[in-house]
Parts: C-alpha cells; sequence; structure tokens
C-alpha cells in the first residue's frame, strides 16, 4: 500500500481545484499529491490518516495539508451512503498565482504557511467559519473572482492561531525514504483493515515487525 502519486486535474480555465464530494466519490487510497489541499467536512464521521497520525473525524472539520503529505480518509461504513455526507475540497499549488507572488514583500508570511502545512494543521475556531464561507463562495465563482477569494483564502490562513498540528514530525514523499514509507504503508494497511474494531498497540506494532517499545519510538 505504498502511496500513490495522485494527479490533480484542473480546467484549462482554473489555476486551481476546487470540488464538492459525497463520501462515495472517496476510494480510500492512501495517496499523495503536490498540491496543498483544505479539505472540510460538511458531514460525515470515520477515520482519517494522515502521515503518521491516525484520528477519528467528524462534522464540521477543516483541515489543511501541506505538498506531498501522504493522506487518506475513511467513512464509517454504517453512514457512508446518509444523504447529506459530503465535503468541500480546495487544492492548488505553491505557485498557482505564479511564482513570482512567494517572492514579493507583502507575502512573506506564505512560505511560513506552507512549511507549517507540511505536518498538516487542523483548523479551529472563527477562523474555520471564515474559511468555509470562503470555500462555499469559492464553488459558483468564475473568472478573477476566484483569484480573490483564493488570495482570501491564503490571507486567513496566515493569520489563522486556532490551528494544532496533525503529525509529529514532517512526512512528504521523498525517494530516498522507501524503507520508512513500505513500513508505515503496513501499519496503514493493517490499520486501514481492522479500524472498526479496538487494535492493541502489541498487534499493530508486530504488523510492522516492531515490538511495542520501537514502536512508540518510531513514531
Amino acid at each position: 500500500m505504498k502511496p500513490f502519486l495522485f494527479q490533480i486535474v484542473t480546467q484549462p480555465e482554473e489555476s486551481f481545484c476546487i470540488k464538492r464530494l459525497s463520501a462515495t466519490d472517496y476510494q480510500g487510497h492512501w495517496h499523495h499529491h503536490p498540491e496543498l489541499e483544505l479539505h472540510y467536512i460538511i458531514r460525515g464521521q470515520g477515520v482519517r490518516f494522515i502521515g503518521d497520525s491516525i484520528s477519528n473525524f467528524h462534522s464540521e472539520e477543516m483541515v489543511l495539508l501541506g505538498s506531498h503529505l501522504p493522506h487518506c480518509w475513511q467513512f464509517n461504513s454504517d453512514n457512508k451512503d446518509e444523504p447529506g455526507t459530503e465535503s468541500i475540497i480546495l487544492q492548488f499549488k505553491p505557485n498557482c498565482l505564479g511564482p513570482a507572488i512567494n517572492n514579493l514583500p507583502e507575502a512573506y508570511q506564505l512560505p511560513v504557511l506552507f512549511e507549517k502545512a507540511k505536518r498538516g494543521v487542523v483548523i479551529n475556531g472563527q477562523t474555520k467559519a471564515t474559511l468555509a464561507a470562503l470555500m462555499y463562495r469559492m464553488m459558483s465563482a468564475q473568472g478573477l473572482e476566484r483569484i480573490i477569494l483564493l488570495l482570501s483564502v491564503l490571507k486567513t490562513l496566515t493569520e489563522n492561531r486556532e490551528q494544532e498540528a496533525i503529525t509529529l514530525a514532517e512526512h512528504r514523499i521523498f525517494p530516498s525514504e522507501d524503507a520508512d514509507i513500505h513500513r508505515l504503508n503496513q501499519i496503514c494497511q493493517y490499520t486501514l483493515t481492522h479500524f472498526r474494531r479496538n487494535i492493541s498497540l502489541k498487534e499493530v506494532a508486530a504488523s510492522s515487525n516492531l515490538n511495542q517499545t520501537s514502536f512508540c519510538r518510531y513514531f
């Protein structure tokens, strides 16, 4: 279950992607992509896998994911087909507005934001409400209004103080990390298969050929 590189397709007249999904649109694949992702669960619950983090998610959760941060969402099977289960996802490359914008003196906070996003960020409070409203507007926006709204999203994210990191360390995909990725894939595959029941530390450690002490040190 090696994370695969997912290709995000944008229209010729678009510089970034925003879409509304139902639970059945999620394929449950462990994947990564060069785009940052702002992921807002409108309704639904289940388990999310982000880097070295495995955690429950719920309605109205919002997270920001950095470039090439592996992730996967698994909706609870009991409510996967429940009407109204949905999310909005905004995906954009760091240089989607042109390579020069990140070097502008007024945009000095953007590289800091993109660095924080490498560990994944849970967004809370009023910041989440502001971003959700902007994402709803982006769904129907066209032309320059899309760019204006994206800049508003970036401005809100850079000013955000209501956040918490998701992973313990940066978990981007690099070719030199194949051994660690293989081990992480074993753990995630085991957890994806058995997440509906209580999994002990001992058995998940054994799934990756580690004892409990080594497993805890690894994470």
